[in-house]
């Protein structure tokens, strides 16, 4: 199998596997932290879920908005409350209550995926700054927009897929370029937990692996032995490189960071 037709097969996988998910938490912990869309579907109350997600989230423009739909729903209700059915004011009052109610709705979806990201973030980090967080968004988002962008068919021919690791003689001029990325077979447990599907205890086994096998001889077996999931490895692809050390086995024993 050629590297093109490899390289459609995983995006193919990771398409699969990260449909419809916005988080590296599962399918169960989105439903369960969406759950809160339901009151988008309650009238005159559909406002707290914004209250909701805003606290959660620590997104001070969704507070707002449910403060601001609170005061327009209870000012329509009480103008409504005070005129005489079935006149032309009172079905315009109902049609923009009921505009207001619809377009809550439709906010509640379209802030779903920046609610689970900013969720998730929270969830792991309690003491993250707003401006932390607000950076963390966006560059989650620029993943998940560039990770749907190779995942379209008719750009899998425009997504490099290479992971061959360089001939020794264009090995200088691979680190150069590649200067920013971490070395797999260099980095720290500490180093390594921080990168996206690397768990400690994958962490502790990638630092063994090295230890006792002089390192991976490249970026695709990196993925095989470390049973790296498709999604994570295009991810993984911008952020580390594998430069293969010496074939002589170092039998000194390297400092783990535990």
């Amino acid at each position: 199998m050629g590297i093109m037709d490899s390289g459609k097969k995983l995006v193919s996988k990771a398409s699969n596997s990260q449909k419809g998910l916005v988080t590296n938490r599962g399918r169960k912990w989105e439903i369960l932290n969406s759950l809160w869309i339901i009151w988008a579907f309650i009238p005159a109350l559909n406002c707290i879920a914004f209250f909701i997600i805003g606290k959660e989230a620590r997104n001070r423009k969704w507070i707002l908005y449910g403060a601001a739909n609170i005061i327009s729903l209870s000012l329509l209700i009480i103008l409504a409350n005070g005129l005489e059915e079935h006149t032309p004011l009172t079905t315009t009052l109902i049609l923009i209550y009921c505009a207001l109610f619809y377009f809550g709705i439709y906010l509640a979806f379209k802030w779903r995926p920046e609610y689970l990201i900013r969720r998730d973030i929270v969830s792991r980090d309690r003491k993250v700054t707003a401006s932390e967080l607000s950076a963390k968004v966006e560059e989650r988002q620029m993943k998940i927009d560039n990770f749907e962008l190779a995942a379209k068919p008719d750009v899998v021919s425009s997504v490099n897929v290479e992971y061959s690791t360089p001939k020794d003689e264009e090995k200088k001029e691979y680190e150069e370029i590649n200067a920013n990325k971490l070395d797999i077979n260099k980095c720290l447990e500490s180093e390594l937990i921080d990168l996206p599907g690397i768990s400690v205890v994958t962490a502790k086994k990638i630092v063994n692996y090295c230890d006792s096998n002089n390192g991976f001889n490249s970026f695709d077996e990196f993925i095989e032995l470390m049973d790296i999931k498709p999604h994570f490895a295009i991810q993984l692809k911008d952020l580390v490189i594998v430069i293969p050390r010496d074939k002589k086995i170092n039998n000194s024993s390297r400092k783990l960071d535990i």
